[in-house]
């Protein structure tokens, strides 16, 4: 069962995905008063036992996530005041810790709850439960706030959905591994985050078990962020959404990989346009560091990684910035 939520969605996989199977992510945009906006981005992965194992029908777990937390905009806050989470789970609560400051990373969540039944050798975070986040911020022009996501079914398997700046054009890109009863996307924008009205329809592949890879061009007309995000509808007219994507002047400077997903013997990293000090970190999806280099140039081919999903951690040493870039090898 894929799940999501409205604005945050829910979702698990097969292979790392933005909808699955087994796993869940959630996602939120807010808008300060001030002329920032911020991105939150949470994938809970897996859930790992503890307190031994799956013993006397019994256990304590503890949920694994991945986190991307983005600033955009102006008067853009050295942190915020109060960013945390907790996933409402079938058994309790789970407390997920989140950096003021933003970043992407790998965590474990700061609970521990037991579960009174002995399912741990299959259990996931959609089984078990969690499938509502509440989400507790509170920064410059931000008020102090709670809040909660509710959840829907979701029928298609979103293995990426990107949207980058070419000249004046948008183009807006997913790619899918399943398809189950799925009519249509519709490809909608806005300008604040919260407010989407459609721009594009695309015609779903109705029952699929093979990648298949989407885009569409738009005309970019605005000096300011514009979010994108997509509508899936089903035959029957229940509808899902997926991750927002922002894009603004500047985003054909961000960091970018490609072919991505990849299934070549090696892709390019690129990060900058001119040259500088760079670190790279490939990290896992289950947090560990595999590779971690330094570099003066703005661009790097690198050699295929093991099939699987990877943050690829980019820092600017001379400017102190951090850009994120989400990976899959086929």
């Amino acid at each position: 069962m894929r799940t999501r939520i409205s604005t945050i969605s829910l979702f698990c996989f097969f292979l790392p995905s933005l909808f699955s199977a087994t796993g869940a992510q959630a996602q939120y945009v807010i808008s300060s008063k001030t002329g920032y906006q911020v991105s939150i981005e949470l994938t809970f992965d897996s859930i790992s036992v503890a307190n031994g194992g799956c013993s006397g029908g019994w256990y304590n777990y503890n949920l694994h996530y991945t986190y991307d937390i983005q600033f955009t905009g102006t008067n853009i806050p050295n942190n915020l005041w109060t960013l945390q989470a907790y996933v409402i789970a079938d058994d309790g609560n789970h407390f997920i810790p989140l950096p003021n400051n933003g970043g992407a990373s790998t965590a474990v969540s700061g609970s521990n709850v037991t579960r009174g039944q002995s399912d741990c050798s299959t259990a996931t975070p959609a089984s078990l439960g969690c499938d509502s986040v509440r989400l507790v911020i509170n920064g410059p022009g931000i008020s102090s706030q709670t809040i909660g996501l509710n959840t829907t079914a979701l029928p298609v398997t979103l293995l990426n959905f990107d949207a980058n700046l070419i000249d004046d054009q948008v183009e807006v890109s997913w790619t899918t591994s399943l398809e189950e009863n799925n009519a249509s996307f519709t490809v909608e924008e806005s300008t604040n985050g919260k407010d989407f009205y459609a721009v594009k329809q695309v015609e779903g592949a109705g029952n699929s078990m093979h990648l298949i890879n989407y885009a569409v061009l738009l005309d970019f007309r605005y000096d300011h962020p514009t979010y994108y995000r997509l509508k899936q509808t089903d035959f029957d007219g229940s509808f899902s959404y997926s991750q927002i994507r922002v894009v603004h002047r500047t985003s054909n400077a961000s960091a970018l990989a490609f072919p991505n997903p990849s299934s070549s013997k090696n892709f390019t990293l690129r990060y900058g346009t001119k040259t500088g000090s760079y670190r790279i970190d490939v990290v896992s999806s289950n947090g560990q560091t595999i590779n971690s280099f330094h570099t003066n140039l703005p661009e790097t081919s690198m050699e295929a990684l093991a099939r699987g999903f990877y943050l690829i951690e980019i820092t600017d040493l001379n400017a102190q910035k951090k850009q994120v870039v989400r990976f899959i090898q086929n």
